[in-house]
């Protein structure tokens, strides 16, 4: 992989949050060079230490290195340079401040010194030059030689990259060093004429083209010096050791689990590392699969681990939630490929030992990533596979990111069985091994914190409302009916695909009955303080009409179509849109949020309390998701409230005993759904007694 494919920044600063210039410049540049020019400042060990970061990839690809540093004369000295002529004493002294000023012991770091050793070890084998910049007058030195530092780093296709700034070159400089730096590149547009000054300014003090400059090669004395730190075999250096001490100095500290997670963990790790956890929405299956994962980081040997998530905004979130893992964020907008190439250069180095990407659902089953994944697969001791939203991966096209390779298998998700998808369902029970821990939405409810008191879910009240259709829609409705009725009996293949098409059509019809709006305004007239609510639109026509029931009634709402922004933006204070939006209804800016799908799943709201289903399908993991949205734990959250719209056949209205019966059976399914969130419901009585009630008049 060449320089261009790194998708390097124009300008780094250490200081800046989350910025590790080694890990996020030098380590993946240099691991693409095969020379490197450097005018380093001051000539020490300190700063030798400094110019060398990154330097195990230059080594592992055969590149060579040139450096020009500054002697550290003493004030004494600073005298006899501007009248001394003879070059064997200008080499004396260039000498003797060298030879002070190189003494690895002086490092308090042991990875520094193995770096310095590192240089030794290039110099004895041919492949780095060094040359001293001797001032020849007092305001040379004063002014500060190379106080900008300058680097030119080149691959092998001939792109070429340039750096400089200031770096801090002392010996606490490191760990803790403290460099801002612009980059500029050889291809990209503007830059060419940057990149030729570096050149320059690099080439006339390598070539003693500078008045003021005499520039010497290292006196022998100092290379032998030098040479002697060196080892007989570059491999017995760790040039690694960084990049780990980084990484560990990220880790979080351990996350105390609840019983109910450490059930799940000990289950999967006792199935033998493979298996599904079926766990209600909003009980913690991220922290129980992090736990999951962290078992596994502390056994010995390398480990590559894949999490797949259905959503963009979703794997953000595990990249969130796992930031001592450093994960590679893999989507069709990121620049994944040349990072997760990087980061297995890295392991064949011997720089690092894991690597974590979080994948697109989509990403990870693409030709591409499955390439890379399978080329690097026999590079570790454990290859883990991580699968949120688990029910996603059955699809034809996902099931492809299911690859045999992987010796751990953990899937996640609330409802893990595809509806009316038994191959796609069967595919995952095959894959992961089946389900091995199951805590659902009654468990999550009866189940109650040792120390607070309360319950893993918050309890809820289900309010189910019944709605007519008016008689253009219900005119329409009988004769989709009819139709439906006539083809029930046949199984061709036409009849079949004519029948989905009247289903389809007929289900529309109810989801957008003009009587939903009607008595959208009687829950709203029921609740006297309207804040931290979802409501569920079928259509952006409907979510267009309810906006105006809304704003006729002066309640603030937003609507959220899931194609907010993912990127944080100065716009929203450094949050993302989506965000941003989610953030305001916590916070009370809006009371409502208007959605179709897109808060279905993966979308943590947990002060969302209010809830208003204006149309569902007969899908359960829907009405589970949406259900898991309002259900969350929050602060001064207590109770969360339920309205489900629903609409039902007027008996008065349907005379013929076979309609009667066709829509019976109907709404029977319905039924089952409206049962199934009543019976876990605060007034779970009050559901039974309302369904008994309505199946009766169509008796």
């Amino acid at each position: 992989m060449g320089l261009r494919e790194l998708g390097l920044r124009r300008a780094y600063d250490s200081g800046a949050r989350e910025t590790d210039v080694l890990l996020d410049f030098y380590i993946p540049a240099l691991g693409a060079a095969v020379r490197y020019d450097r005018l380093a400042g001051f000539f020490s060990s300190a700063s030798l230490a400094v110019a060398a970061r990154g330097i195990a990839g230059l080594i592992q690809n055969g590149g060579a290195m040139r450096l020009v540093a500054c002697p550290q004369f003493p004030r004494s000295d600073l005298a006899l340079l501007a009248s001394m002529d003879a070059p064997a004493d200008l080499m004396s002294l260039a000498e003797r401040a060298a030879m002070a000023a190189l003494d690895v012991d002086m490092l308090a770091d042991e990875i520094a010194r193995d770096h310095v050793r590192a240089l030794g070890w290039m110099l004895a084998e041919g492949r780095l030059e060094i040359r001293l910049a001797v001032p020849r007058d007092m305001d040379t030195f004063r002014e500060g030689l190379f106080h900008q530092k300058v680097g030119l780093i080149a691959d092998s296709s001939g792109d070429v990259i340039t750096f400089s700034g200031s770096i801090n070159e002392t010996a606490a400089a490191w760990l803790e060093n403290v460099e801002q730096f612009m980059v500029f590149r050889s291809w990209a547009e503007g830059d060419a004429e940057l990149i030729d000054f570096s050149e320059g300014m690099f080439s006339r003090y390598w070539e003693r083209a500078s008045a003021n400059v005499e520039v010497v090669p290292l006196p022998d004395a100092v290379s032998r010096k030098l040479i002697s730190y060196a080892p007989t075999d570059i491999a017995e250096l760790d040039l690694g050791e960084y990049e780990r001490q980084r990484r560990t100095r990220r880790r979080t500290p351990t996350v105390q689990l609840r019983t109910y997670q450490e059930e799940a963990v000990e289950a999967w790790l006792a199935a033998g590392g493979r298996g599904i956890l079926e766990m209600a929405t909003g009980t913690g299956k991220t922290k129980t699969a992090a736990e999951c994962l962290a078992r596994l980081h502390g056994q010995d040997g390398k480990q590559f681990t894949v999490i797949t998530a259905p959503y963009q905004h979703i794997a953000a979130q595990w990249v969130t939630e796992l930031p001592q893992y450093d994960p590679i964020l893999a989507h069709g907008g990121t620049k994944w490929k040349a990072e997760l190439a990087n980061a297995f250069s890295r392991v064949q180095l011997g720089l690092q030992e894991q690597i974590t990407v979080v994948a697109v659902q989509d990403t990870a089953g693409s030709s591409t990533f499955l390439e890379l994944v399978g080329k690097a697969s026999s590079r570790f001791d454990r290859l883990v596979f991580v699968g949120d939203e688990v029910h996603g991966l059955g699809a034809p096209e996902t099931r492809k990111a299911l690859l045999d390779m992987y010796t751990h298998r953990l899937g996640l998700s609330a409802t893990p069985t595809r509806w009316f998808d038994k191959d796609g369902s069967k595919v995952l029970e095959d894959y992961f091994g089946g389900v091995v821990y199951t805590f659902g939405i009654k468990e999550a409810l009866e189940w109650h914190d040792p120390q607070t008191g309360l319950s893993a879910l918050c309890p809820y009240r289900y309010l189910p409302q019944r709605v007519h259709l008016d008689g253009s829609e219900l005119e329409e409705y009988l004769k989709l009916t009819q139709r439906i009725i006539y083809l029930l009996d046949k199984d061709d293949l036409e009849s079949q695909t004519k029948l989905e098409q009247l289903y389809f059509l007929r289900a529309g019809i109810v989801k957008t009955a003009s009587q939903k709006l009607r008595g959208l305004e009687s829950v709203l007239d029921a609740i006297p303080d309207i804040r931290h609510g979802l409501i569920y639109c079928h259509s952006k026509e409907q979510m267009a009409a309810v906006a105006e029931v809304l704003h006729r009634r002066r309640i603030t709402y937003h609507r959220f179509t899931g194609d907010e922004g993912t990127t944080p933006s100065p716009e929203f204070d450094g949050l993302t849109e989506r965000a941003s939006i989610l953030k305001g209804l916590d916070s009370g800016a809006y009371q409502v949020l208007l959605a179709i799908r897109c808060l279905d799943e993966g979308v943590d709201v947990p002060s969302a309390r209010l809830g208003i289903i204006l149309a569902s399908s007969s899908n359960p993991r829907e009405h589970i998701q949406r259900r898991g949205r309002l259900l969350r734990r929050a602060p001064g959250k207590h109770e969360a409230v339920i309205y489900d719209l629903v609409v039902t056949p007027d008996p008065a209205a349907i005379l013929d005993p076979v309609m009667r019966k066709a829509e019976h059976d109907v709404l029977s399914k319905e039924m089952e759904r409206i049962q199934e969130f009543g019976a876990n419901a605060k007034n779970a009585l009050e559901v039974h007694t309302w369904v008994l009630k309505l199946l009766s008049e169509l008796a």
